[in-house]
């Protein structure tokens, strides 16, 4: 629970700048909750945490006599709580997606449940002038996808929208992408284009083929490709001669 619960209140304290009494009266109150539902870990019984379990809270605390005042602000802290946690799966689910796959900000943006294939760990991709392409993605990536539909559900329709069930915007992206730098201490500026850079470079420096990396990018030149990924042009010319018909002979 400890652990938890601090994770918790350092994104309250980062994120949403609460002050130190917000936090202590969060604490407090979660930490009530806890000892109410379960023993132990949250993670052994949070996601048994159901309307029922929230009803037999309530009548609990009306049970101690408290105020309609003071028995609202704990369940709102409780709601708030949830939604912070189904928040943080989903823009986990959101830099690793990114990361993962090297698409723009606005292809993620645009992706519905429809497009991913959770078995065969891909999704697929509406690009520039409508061209689609299919982009694996790894097992980090399908881990915290899984964690964030658990929450979702199973409806069709965009695959990464806000509190009330609309799609993420593209702002919204950039956003999420920029709050979470800020949270683990980086300051310079970082991009959900940061990330398309960075998925390039290290799949060419683990000696992936820079045709591969254009497929997967969605580029139409290699030359485009080039310039994401500060390829040489030795090493261009050595991919060129490789696959071009016409390369010049060896």
């Amino acid at each position: 629970m400890k652990d938890s619960l601090a994770a918790f209140l350092r994104h309250l304290s980062l994120e949403k700048d609460a002050s130190p009494h917000t936090l202590r009266s969060y604490r407090t109150d979660l930490l009530e909750f806890a000892q109410y539902a379960g023993p132990g870990d949250p993670s052994t019984w949070l996601g048994r945490v159901d309307t029922r379990t929230i009803r037999g809270y309530l009548a609990h605390l009306h049970a101690r006599s408290l105020d309609s005042a003071t028995i609202a602000r704990k369940l709102a802290l409780m709601d708030t709580g949830a939604r912070g946690g189904a928040a943080r799966a989903r823009d986990a689910a959101v830099l690793e997606l990114l990361y993962a796959t090297g698409l723009r900000v606005s292809e993620l943006a645009g992706l519905d449940l429809d497009d991913v294939d959770r078995a065969q760990q891909t999704v697929r991709v509406l690009g520039k002038g409508r061209k689609e392409r299919i982009v694996p993605f790894g097992s980090r990536a399908a881990a915290a996808l899984a964690a964030y539909l658990e929450g979702r559900g199973d409806a069709a329709g965009p695959l990464f929208v806000n509190p009330r069930g609309a799609r993420l915007t593209v702002r919204s992206l950039h956003t999420i992408v920029r709050r979470s730098a800020r949270s683990t201490g980086i300051t310079r500026r970082v991009s959900p284009h940061t990330l398309r850079h960075t998925f390039a470079t290290h799949l060419l420096d683990a000696g992936a083929d820079l045709r591969v990396i254009q497929e997967l990018l969605g580029h139409s030149r290699l030359s485009t490709t080039q310039r994401y990924t500060h390829v040489g042009a030795d090493q261009l010319m050595r991919v060129y001669d490789a696959a071009h018909p016409r390369a010049r002979a060896k």
